[in-house]
């Protein structure tokens, strides 16, 4: 299985009052300090409901790639902003093939 973190960026759309008001009162525990890497999800958000951010993790076979990443990372991010009842628009999908990433772990110097 390969591992992507996947960061999909995007713009509320259509926002109704209540959609409004759920977001704003769901804001303090879907700001920017909260984002994480993980595979249900983490949703961020502006108070302004201009923009967001949706952060996960996603395993796809060797077989299905990049693509399938994407429309998976891009799949959950609209159920997320959709259980607000907000729309979107301006989706745009950033991958991590965590494969990829090189570990340079410190080097501690030994006292003798």
């Amino acid at each position: 299985m390969q591992t992507y973190r996947a960061t999909v960026r995007g713009r509320f759309d259509g926002l109704g009052e209540e959609a409004r008001a759920a977001l704003l009162a769901a804001a303090d525990e879907h700001d920017m300090y909260s984002a994480a890497f993980t595979e249900a999800g983490t949703l961020t958000y502006d108070r302004a409901l201009s923009w967001f951010s949706f952060r996960c993790e996603v395993r796809v076979s060797p077989e299905e790639g990049a693509e399938a990443a994407e429309e998976r990372a891009g799949a959950l991010a609209r159920r997320s902003v959709a259980a607000f009842g907000a729309g979107h628009r301006d989706l745009r999908c950033d991958l991590v093939d965590m494969d990829q990433i090189k570990v340079h772990r410190k080097v501690r110097s030994r006292k003798a």
